[in-house]
């Protein structure tokens, strides 16, 4: 390089003598010719125009300035555009064969159909352009560049010299010339010799400030644009392709949003008596699915039923009573799930769920009063009632039953009453009066101000948690429903934003979720009231409460055909009365049990909490009933670790009590079959959450000692459960406690074959292995006795648990973080997993002689089954 930098320097030099000399001769001849020039039209001309330029710049602001002149480009390149008609074709001009060609080319079929596909086109583009409201589009994206560019790319000599400037320390250190200096260069400009330097100053943070500008949540950011005008009218990703499902809903006692967004209200009169009944949807074509609205009035109380429909199976969702029923079985609740030919029934997450297979499903908020109605995109034009027609037409929302589309609504909603001809008129005596929703103006009392303000902070301010589903759904019938319910205590203006979020999250466009407001989430614990983000630190008893330990037992059980015995209820009454006594023989009172069902056919194909007569946690001798008609099936899911975080996640657990979970599995757990739940994700939310899992084997325990084989019960980390064990625990000496197997242990073995990722799940979480074999004969009393003394050995909740408020209700954690001790055998660890194991895992709790060997235990267990015989 340094050989051609003498050539390099001669050329730039000669460039820049071209270049100065080049700009002397011009200005030279133009001062020589400056009269000549001034006196020119052209130049008169180009004088005038700038001039005018210059004063229509000054007379307006930035903004109106690129709007008109953006509006003067695309005039210009319109008509540049049309006058190219004008133009004369080059084959015109050149010789006549190829004028003659091209007019035999245009005569052709196959370029006048071209010719018809390119106008067609060019048509959809214009109407593309238009409906996307593009030309504004635009508009907005240049001001905008021009507001937030110049902020961001302006910048003054100081801070290009801070921008540049290297922070190095320089130190020197010469004794021979005895100088020591130090130079600290500060990485941001020091504005006084009083003040400390300011760290905001730093030239990277200035900049992530000005980006943090530009792509501020306003309504005038970039973002906002493209989600206003774009994925508005493209209905996201999920929108693009047909069929497009129907999504609505009703805010009771009386909003409705039908499924192309039309809202009204329903205009019920409080004069009504009886019952009216008026169809919400149905099938108009193949008659698949109905929907309909009961609504009674009684001892000046209205109640609401929902009515669904499919085939000859009907379920009413009673908000009254907050379940499920039959109305051939009168006012009597349904347990749930419910499965019938054609509907299926649950509760998920406080709400009442019925749907069909033929595309109908209903859910319903027990507390708020909220129901959705999504029905298939098939059913497109097809449906008909109160909730429209989803076609993606306002206007059909206003068709009649007998088909007219009438302007009166109160006509057309009147019209859906339906009833038997010898009753209606004899039980509903009521014309509703239906009103669109018309958001009222400001002003008014001072209680509406106030409305106003609170409404406006949640459905209008750019600053709303809401914002984000602003250009999705539309904020005015909320908005409507939150100034009607503000001097209610809060209580309808929560509702509206439930309804709100519900509404965002149901959205064709794949869903918009938001954070439930802080002021809608309330909570309470031990007889406190918690608010949103509270946490409280509680020992366990808590204080204040009884002196006594207690825990929540839950059984998870895969609805397959090995678990079929549990329809015999004896067994499982048997395990949960063994398990009962033993914990209050360990002082825990008041336990509670539930049951999770998972990984069968139809409504159990996904986990599904079992509930019986309204109620999820019952007792021990109870929880029976949830297992009384337990359906089985063959190809439901085999994902365990799904059922098991399910529970987890899904039931309400009480605060300092702890979480024992029971598992009876028909699949042997296996990595390839868990596809929703990580199992690190898993183990550790067990741990900070001090849940114990107990799973159960369906077969025999695997060991060579085949005389210990048929008296093992089952194992823990560091311990084997056997009959032997069952004499002490009934007995009521002071020696009374299980045995510690430690040396019968090391001869027990669980292939991953079996339990796959279940068996470390169980161990590592301080939880026991037992086999259902053994339940199943008549060993029934005694195995349930050692099992219920080892399910209470480590039932104890955490000494300190920290407990947080969110909308999910109240969580609680430990406030220490376990460590992890193996006391698995190496050989054990191989069998278990293929990975190490990880997470914490308590010792062993298990009592007794820890010398025991393998034949006292031989001996002992074939004594006791000589008593058992």
């Amino acid at each position: 390089m340094q050989r051609y930098q003498p050539q390099i320097l001669t050329h730039l030099h000669q460039i820049e003598t071209f270049v100065y000399d080049f700009i002397v001769k011009m200005t030279e001849i133009l001062y020589e010719r400056k009269e000549e020039v001034m006196k020119s039209q052209y130049y008169q001309k180009l004088a005038r125009d700038v001039d005018d330029l210059y004063r229509d710049i000054s007379k307006n602001d930035a903004v109106a300035n690129i709007k008109k002149f953006y509006g003067m480009l695309k005039s210009f390149l319109a008509r540049k555009l049309s006058e190219m008609d004008d133009l004369v074709p080059v084959w015109r001009v050149g010789p006549a064969w190829v004028a003659s060609l091209w007019e035999e080319v245009k005569g052709l079929e196959v370029a006048q159909l071209v010719r018809i596909r390119v106008d067609e086109m060019m048509a959809k583009i214009s109407w593309l352009v238009e409906y996307t409201n593009l030309d504004e589009t635009i508009q907005e994206i240049l001001v905008l560049l021009y507001t937030q560019g110049s902020n961001l790319y302006s910048q003054t000599v100081l801070q290009a010299s801070a921008r540049h400037q290297s922070a190095k320390t320089k130190f020197i250190f010469d004794s021979d010339k005895g100088i020591i200096s130090l130079e600290q260069k500060l990485p941001m400009p020091m504005a006084a010799f009083n003040e400390t330097p300011d760290f905001q100053r730093l030239p990277e943070y200035e900049s992530f400030t000005k980006w943090q500008e530009v792509l501020r949540s306003s309504k005038s950011s970039l973002a906002r644009i493209v989600q206003e005008q774009w994925w508005r009218s493209m209905g996201g990703p999920y929108a693009w392709l047909p069929p497009f499902d129907g999504h609505a809903m009703i805010v009771f006692p009386e909003y409705i949003s039908t499924f192309d967004g039309l809202s009204f209200k329903l205009g019920l009169p409080s004069a009504i008596m009886g019952s009216c009944s008026y169809v919400l949807v149905a099938d108009l074509v193949d008659a698949n699915f109905s929907v309909a609205l009961e609504v009674q009035r009684s001892q000046n109380k209205t109640i609401h039923n929902i009515f669904v429909t499919a085939g000859h199976n009907t379920i009413v969702i009673d908000l009254e009573q907050k379940g499920l029923r039959d109305p051939k079985r009168g006012n009597q609740l349904l347990n749930l799930p419910l499965q019938t030919p054609n509907l299926r029934a649950f509760l998920q997450d406080m709400e009442l769920v019925v749907q069909s297979p033929k595309g109908v499903t209903v859910s319903c908020h027990i507390l708020h009063h909220i129901c959705q109605f999504h029905v298939s995109g098939w059913y497109s034009r097809k449906v008909g009632g109160l909730l429209g027609t989803m076609d993606e037409e306002h206007s059909t929302d206003r068709t009649a039953s007998s088909g007219r589309r009438d302007l009166d609504l109160v006509d057309v909603v009147n019209s859906w009453q339906f009833g038997d001809d010898t009753t209606v008129a004899s039980t509903c005596n009521a014309r509703l009066s239906p009103s669109l929703v018309v958001v009222r103006e400001e002003g008014g009392d001072g209680a509406f101000s106030k409305a106003v303000s609170i409404c406006q902070k949640m459905y209008r301010r750019p600053t709303s948690s809401l914002q984000p589903c602003f250009a999705t759904v539309n904020t005015d019938p909320f908005y409507e429903m939150c100034l009607m319910g503000v001097g209610k205590e809060g209580t309808d203006l929560c509702t509206s934003v439930m309804a709100y979020l519900t509404a965002c999250k149901d959205t064709t466009g794949g869903g918009v979720l938001l954070k439930t407001p802080s002021m809608c989430v309330k909570c309470e614990m031990n007889g406190e009231e918690m608010m949103d983000r509270d946490m409280k630190v509680i020992s366990s008893p808590p204080p204040g409460s009884p002196p006594f330990l207690s825990t929540d037992v839950v059984f998870i059980v895969e609805a397959k055909e090995c678990n079929r015995a549990f329809r015999m209820r004896r067994k499982i009454d048997t395990l949960a009365k063994h398990i009962e006594e033993q914990l209050q023989e360990n002082h825990f009172k008041q336990n509670r049990y539930a049951v999770v069902l998972f990984g069968g056919d139809g409504v159990l194909e996904k986990p599904r909490i079992v509930v019986q007569a309204k109620e999820v946690f019952t007792t021990a001798s109870n929880v029976g009933k949830h297992l009384a008609s337990l359906p089985t099936g063959t190809n439901g899911s085999r994902d365990i670790l799904a059922g098991i975080d399910f529970a987890l996640q899904h039931l309400n657990f009480r605060p300092g009590a702890s979480k024992t979970l029971i598992l009876f599995p028909c699949s042997s757990c296996q990595p390839q079959d868990m596809t929703t739940v990580d199992y690190a994700d898993l183990y550790y939310s067990m741990v900070e959450k001090s849940a114990t899992l107990h799973v159960f084997l369906d077969e025999p325990f695997p060991t060579d000692n085949k005389n210990l084989a048929k008296k093992i019960f089952g194992i823990d980390t560091g311990s084997v459960f056997t009959k032997a064990d069952a004499p002490s625990l009934q007995s009521n000496n002071n020696t009374r406690g299980l045995k510690a197997n430690i040396n019968s242990r090391r001869q027990v073995k669980v292939p991953k074959s079996l339990l796959g990722y279940c068996a470390p799940l169980a161990l590592q979480t301080n939880g026991s292995i037992f086999t259902t074999k053994k339940l199943q004969n008549r060993q029934d009393n005694m195995f349930s006795t050692v099992f219920g003394d080892r399910v209470a050995r480590t039932a104890s909740p955490s000494a300190c648990q920290t407990c947080y408020c969110s909308s999910a209700g109240v969580e609680c954690f430990d406030c220490e973080y376990p460590r992890y001790e193996s006391r698995l055998e190496e050989d054990e660890e191989d069998e278990l997993s293929e990975s190490d194991l990880i997470g914490p895992n308590s010792s062993s709790s298990s009592s007794g002689d820890n010398n025991l060997g393998l034949d006292d235990v031989n001996s002992d267990s074939e004594e006791s089954e000589e008593n058992d015989d």
